[in-house]
């Protein structure tokens, strides 16, 4: 019993001491720099790596990397997550934000989020989430600009360099694996049923520790494999009284908000008048009755004094 609780600790040792991956590689302006020292650095961390890529991860070059056990894993040389923000205007806001939403179908991309909403300045605005394939993000990015309709009122590009944490988690995923295969050995020899669960635990850990380490890695390959594309679309704000580009617009704009105040003048005045007209109606009626009561007996007065 002591042997195969010594062999699981000596395991779960091992399993901490994983080979040390090699340093990230640098973005800077999309391109690697200080490439020798980088050389260097994986000549002596054990990894083959062919010439400096174009850039992207379809560059066609990859790192091969071999671990404790003798087995080899390869990757993309660089594993580059792209986003790009869009923030533009339009007048012709329906027709504008109805291509953009058909700009993913033709790059074998799709649509992740579409909200539509009008803001407190009365502006429609749209908030557009694409995916597309990363080595057509240029194609998407070259319709986007060519949109005559739209305006760019700014834009950024951002990326992020995951190759580094890809080549740790393949390498740990590999000594994982190794792992379990030696657990289940020692499964196999227990001689109770007491060693048997302790080692099942243990079993059960390390494949909850390879799953998690798997969907980290399919996350990573789904961000560098599809670019993201953030668009924000919307109408011309109203522009501020004074900063509109001249006396005559500011004129213009002065008679605008004077016939819209006339105007709510007189709809206040029909709704009052609107409001009033039964009480006139009804004082008009009673002053009408005691008139013709008080002539009627006016008559009457005058024929009697005849």
């Amino acid at each position: 019993m002591k042997r195969i609780l010594f062999s699981v600790i000596g395991l779960v040792l091992l399993a901490g001491c994983e080979k040390k991956t090699p340093p990230p590689i640098p973005l800077g302006s999309q391109e690697v720099t200080d490439k020798d020292e980088y050389a260097k650095t994986e000549e002596s961390e054990g990894v083959q790596r062919s010439a400096a890529p174009s850039g992207g991860v379809a560059a066609g070059k990859n790192i091969t990397v071999s671990t404790s056990s003798g087995s080899e894993i390869t990757l993309p040389e660089r594993m580059v997550a792209y986003t790009v923000y869009w923030d533009m205007e339009t007048e012709k806001f329906n027709q504008v934000a109805d291509r953009i939403a058909g700009i993913p179908e033709k790059y074998n991309g799709y649509i992740v989020s579409s909200n539509i909403y009008k803001t407190e300045n009365q502006a429609w605005t749209a908030s557009i989430i694409l995916k597309v394939p990363a080595d057509r993000l240029a194609e998407a990015e070259s319709e986007i600009k060519g949109i005559q309709e739209a305006k760019v009122i700014s834009y950024n590009k951002t990326s992020e360099d995951v190759t580094e944490e890809f080549l740790d988690l393949s390498i740990r995923l590999e000594n994982k694996k190794r792992l379990l295969e030696r657990m289940r050995v020692l499964l196999l020899k227990a001689n109770s049923v007491y060693e048997a669960m302790q080692v099942e635990n243990e079993i059960a850990r390390i494949t909850e520790d390879i799953e998690r380490m798997e969907g980290r890695m399919r996350f990573l390959q789904n961000i560098t494999s599809y670019s993201q594309i953030q668009i924000t679309l919307h109408e011309p704000y109203p522009t501020p009284l004074g900063q509109e580009g001249g006396p005559i617009k500011i004129l213009k704009r002065s008679i605008e908000v004077a016939l819209t105040f006339f105007t709510y003048v007189i709809a206040a005045m029909v709704v009052m008048a609107g409001g009033l007209l039964p009480l006139v109606i009804l004082a008009l009626i009673v002053w009408l009755i005691i008139w013709a009561i008080v002539r009627s007996r006016r008559k009457k007065k005058a024929k009697a004094a005849g």
